[in-house]
């Protein structure tokens, strides 16, 4: 995967595109582009899920919603994604979509976030993420870990090593009041940002 660009705020057509999607959201809205590579590797589809439910125990709970999807209206079709996902090669971009909601719910103490992913008539390798977040810098976190996590996973990678607190860290168990778990989220956060990967540099290099 090559990360094209990233960009967090209120982007007001975001909402037209899933009705689970909240009135004044934050949003990052992610594009990025398959290697010609990723487009023919169905087979890493079956890897990548076995190892990501290993991961995120409440993945197999997500409600994919993938009928809704009706793209911008009176959108460019060049510039704005327009069609919703259907085959295995949009599954990749999809599957980010959906660890990162898992990533920004988990690490931010989200209890409700939604997602759309689009891919583009022109280039065809090409696609907008859309993820409601509620902070810039949890959001730019979020992306970092879930490229990274998708990137060793698909190259071969059976096992991840993830911080302690991460790891142990479970969705059904999220409660915004409790103190230790906030500042456990908190200092991992700043952990992880102290030397924070530039979105720009995380391109797949095979």
């Amino acid at each position: 995967m090559k990360l094209i660009s990233l960009a967090f705020g209120k982007f007001p057509n975001a909402i037209k595109l899933h009705s689970r999607f909240m009135p004044d959201s934050n949003y990052l809205k992610i594009t990025l582009d398959l290697v010609d590579s990723e487009l023919r590797r169905e087979s890493v589809m079956k890897n990548l899920i076995s190892n990501i439910r290993k991961i995120f125990p409440r993945f197999d709970h997500h409600q994919c919603c993938n009928d809704e999807w009706s793209g911008f209206e009176g959108g460019n079709r060049k510039v704005e994604s327009n069609f919703r996902i259907g085959n295995i090669s949009d599954d990749i971009p999809h599957l980010l979509e959906h660890i990162l909601i898992e990533t920004v719910a988990t690490v931010g103490c989200v209890k409700s976030i939604s997602g759309v992913t689009g891919g583009y008539y022109c280039p065809v390798n090409r696609y907008d993420i859309f993820v409601e977040c509620p902070d810039k810098k949890l959001g730019i976190f979020s992306l970092n870990f879930c490229m990274i996590l998708m990137q060793k996973l698909m190259n071969g990678k059976k096992t991840i090593k993830l911080p302690r607190k991460f790891s142990d860290i479970h969705y059904e168990d999220l409660d915004p009041a409790d103190s230790r778990l906030s500042c456990s989220c908190k200092k991992l956060i700043e952990k992880l940002l102290i030397s924070p990967i530039p979105v720009t540099s995380i391109i797949d290099k095979r």
